[in-house]
């Protein structure tokens, strides 16, 4: 006999995610975030994203059109 698994309900994976972004004071990096998500189950286009950011000197604008995140 034999047994198929399928993938139902799989989390979300971030990928090839920078491990550390190093910025000036007054430099601005931009991390496209659609090329670092990936879901088995759901299109790039029904993802979303939010964050949370516990230092507030650090200024962050998402441009969810385009998933783009700006630091």
């Amino acid at each position: 006999f034999s047994i198929d698994v399928n993938p139902v309900n799989d989390a979300p994976i971030i990928a090839n995610a920078p491990d550390t972004i190093i910025f000036g004071n007054e430099s601005v990096y931009d991390l496209n975030l659609s090329d670092l998500e990936n879901d088995i189950d759901t299109p790039k286009n029904l993802l979303d994203w939010s964050f949370t950011v516990s230092d507030t000197s650090l200024k962050f604008e998402y441009q969810s059109a385009i998933k783009n995140l700006k630091l």
